[in-house]
């Protein structure tokens, strides 16, 4: 027995088994292709010292490590370029006094502050009030008053009506007393409330330990604190611009790039062996042939053939691409047969 024979015919089975038909269209049509990869042993990838085996795995792999190590470049860099602006929002102190995610608001926006209005109540009881800005200082007394126990104590405002405890209490030494301890300061203390109250008044309502003393007061910045902060803020935005800009451009120049890279890899790794294919010719194919394209005495029925096929080919793929998933392009064109 040949051993050289069955050794030929088992690698032709090894090689078989990597093959994929590639039918082009059904059985029934009368020229029915049943074309197939051309043989191609499968060999495992040597790797080189230099080489990446990701490489390996396609141009999409590889394209989207790439994005990846852009992408962890170009934040890295922009946290560096906006570690200023974090140093710059952490020197101001509105979120300094909460005790609740207080390193994540420090360095935050909100941490330079504003201006709006702020209320204490406080019970009889307690007889102290501590009035206090995170930021700036207490420009305006907007309200301030007692509550009784029959009247909404959760409001900071008078009511306009049924004030029970509205003549208990001098208001204008009251407000003048307020004024001349709190005004242009960041912090005051008011102690010693129930003296406010007139004498006839103890022992009424307005003079319970569940009554409230309550003050409306705004906060704000002064216009060196105001302009301080505008710049800083005029900064802080710029900063921003230029981050939103520096990723539009990372963007674009990473599309780009896609599409360069991409052409670059098709040319550098593509062979005559990745379109082209095995087509065995049958009789109904040539039947098929003769009756159709009707070769001339004069003209070589070989070579008549190879341009029937070559017509007959790129008019069928063209039909198919569109089925296949894939846009739709003018015409498939086939090099060589």
């Amino acid at each position: 027995m040949d051993t050289s024979r069955l050794q030929n015919n088992s690698k032709q089975k090894k090689k078989r088994k990597h093959q994929a038909p590639l039918h082009i269209v059904g059985s029934s049509d009368p020229l029915s292709f049943n074309a197939q990869p051309a043989e191609t042993e499968f060999i495992k990838p040597v790797f080189k010292d230099k080489d990446d085996p990701a490489n390996y795995l396609g141009y999409g792999i590889v394209s989207y490590l790439s994005l990846i190590k852009v992408l962890i470049a170009t934040f890295s860099l922009l946290s560096l370029v906006h570690l200023p602006v974090i140093i710059t929002y952490g020197r101001y102190e509105n979120y300094s006094n909460d005790i609740m995610d207080n390193y994540q608001k420090v360095y935050s926006l909100g941490n330079m502050g504003f201006s709006g209005p702020r209320c204490v109540h406080v019970g009889l009881r307690v007889d102290n009030a501590l009035l206090s800005c995170p930021t700036g200082s207490i420009r305006q007394l907007i309200d301030f008053g007692f509550i009784s126990t029959d009247e909404d104590q959760n409001v900071c405002l008078r009511t306009l009506t049924d004030y029970e405890c509205e003549h208990a209490y001098n208001r204008q030494s009251a407000l003048a007393a307020i004024e001349s301890q709190c005004l242009n300061r960041s912090s005051c203390l008011i102690s010693n409330i129930s003296s406010m109250l007139h004498r006839n008044a103890t022992g009424g309502l307005c003079s319970q330990a569940e009554t409230k003393f309550f003050v409306q007061y705004a906060c704000e910045h002064s216009q060196e604190e105001l302009e301080a902060r505008r710049r800083d803020g005029a900064k802080a935005a710029c900063v921003a611009v230029f981050s939103a800009l520096a990723i539009f451009a990372m963007i674009f120049y990473q599309r780009k790039s896609t599409q360069l890279e991409q052409i670059e890899w098709d040319v550098s790794t593509v062979t005559a062996s990745d379109y082209t294919v095995d087509m065995t010719l049958t009789e109904g194919m040539l039947e098929n042939f003769v009756k159709e394209a009707n070769p001339g005495i004069d003209e070589s029925a070989g070579y008549r053939l190879k341009q029937y096929l070559q017509q007959t080919l790129e008019e069928k793929l063209t039909n198919e691409v569109p089925s296949l998933g894939f846009q739709r392009i003018s015409r498939v064109k086939v090099a060589d047969i």
